[in-house]
């Protein structure tokens, strides 16, 4: 799966981006990253489930290139959920 991620520059929280909407100037994103599912065979994520979705302003948030996401990313989100309390 390939994903941009954004990182919110006041608080260094990250999420995956669902759309960049240049018309309202917002990054349109999944909220915390509560589950995924890897594949075998190259350590990729399949799929994620996700805990509502957030809005932030593109001058508040840094965005990545697009990338795949790793299990080791997809990780380290899970990790912020939890620390969140979203995520058991």
């Amino acid at each position: 799966m390939k994903h941009r991620i954004a990182t919110v520059k006041a608080t260094g929280e990250r999420f995956l981006v669902v759309t960049l909407d240049f018309r309202s100037k917002e990054v349109v994103c999944y909220g915390q990253l509560i589950a995924f599912s890897a594949g075998r065979a190259l350590g990729n994520v399949k799929s994620v489930t996700t805990q509502g979705g957030r809005r932030y302003p593109m001058a508040e948030v840094e965005l990545t290139r697009e990338t795949t996401l790793t299990v080791g990313l997809a990780n380290e989100l899970f990790r912020q959920a939890q620390e969140a309390g979203a995520a058991v």
